[in-house]
C-alpha cells in the first residue's frame, strides 16, 4: 500500500531501528539485537487514537489477596506476560511507516 492509497488525513506513523550489542564478562560481543520503534508521540489524540487505558493493581487488593491466601492455605501461582499489550484490540486503524531497509515485496 501506498501513501497514496491511504484515506485522507491519516497520520503515518515513522519508525526507527534500534540496535543493541550484548557482551560477555570479557567484553567480547555476543549478541546482537534489532527491534523497530514507532515514533508515537507523533500521534494525534481523536484521530490516531480516542482513549488510552492501563490496568494497574492496586497494593491494598494485592494484600488482601495474600491474606486470604494465607488464611485459607490456599496454594498462588504467579505469571507474567510481558507481551500482553501486543494481543490488545484495537478500534482506529494505525498506519506505519517501513523503516529504512525494509522493501515492501507484495
Amino acid at each position: 500500500m501506498s501513501r497514496s492509497d491511504l484515506p485522507s488525513g491519516a497520520n503515518v506513523i515513522t519508525v526507527k531501528w534500534v540496535f543493541k550489542r550484548k557482551h560477555d564478562a570479557s567484553g567480547n560481543p555476543t549478541e546482537f539485537k534489532a527491534r523497530m520503534t514507532p515514533h508515537g508521540y507523533k500521534q494525534i489524540e481523536g484521530v490516531d487514537y480516542y482513549e488510552t487505558y492501563a490496568q494497574v493493581g492496586m497494593y491494598k487488593t494485592l494484600r488482601v489477596l495474600l491474606a486470604l491466601v494465607v488464611d485459607q492455605d490456599y496454594e498462588l501461582d504467579q505469571m507474567d506476560v510481558p507481551s500482553a499489550f501486543l494481543n490488545a484490540e484495537l478500534d482506529e486503524d494505525i498506519y506505519m511507516e517501513l523503516p529504512e531497509g525494509l522493501v515492501n515485496s507484495y
